[in-house]
């Protein structure tokens, strides 16, 4: 074999290998992109739900009053409502970190815990089949089932 020759098939080797590290770095970078966009999303939805535990301050931190069919506890289940589609749309997400979704799962499981009565109530019962398995799961470390 030439020295042209075995340069030839070295600078192919070489081509290769710098194609391969491209499309590696593309993909990484893709991933990261998804990452970072997942955890924007989750951000964006807690954002929107601690909106709505200011304006409506009174149901932040659970229902005080009877759970009877009043205006107040209808209010606090449209209030619930939110929060578990907050919720529920944050498990969901793929961060490609355990760490980060440990973190979510943690600062969910804290804001669930402020409502645990309406979690343990027939109310909620009633409708949790609509629920997704992982919010559901959740909702089971946070009342203790």
């Amino acid at each position: 074999m030439s020295k042209l020759q075995r340069a030839t098939c070295w600078a192919q080797i070489v081509a290769a290998v710098a194609s391969v590290s491209a499309l590696v770095g593309v993909y990484l970078q893709i991933q990261s992109a998804n990452n970072a966009s997942q955890l924007a999303t989750a951000t964006t939805m807690y954002d929107s739900y601690l909106k709505l535990a200011m304006t409506s301050s009174e149901f932040s931190d659970g229902y005080r009053g009877n759970m009877d069919d009043d205006e107040d506890y209808r209010k606090y289940t449209w209030y619930m409502s939110k929060l578990l589609f907050s919720v529920e749309s944050i498990l969901a997400l793929n961060f490609g970190d355990e760490t980060t979704e440990k973190e979510w799962r943690e600062t969910l499981r804290g804001q669930l815990n402020y409502h645990r009565p309406y979690l343990s109530s027939c109310d909620y019962l009633a409708i949790q089949r609509y629920h997704s398995e992982r919010l559901n799961a959740l909702i089971a470390e946070v009342v203790g089932r």
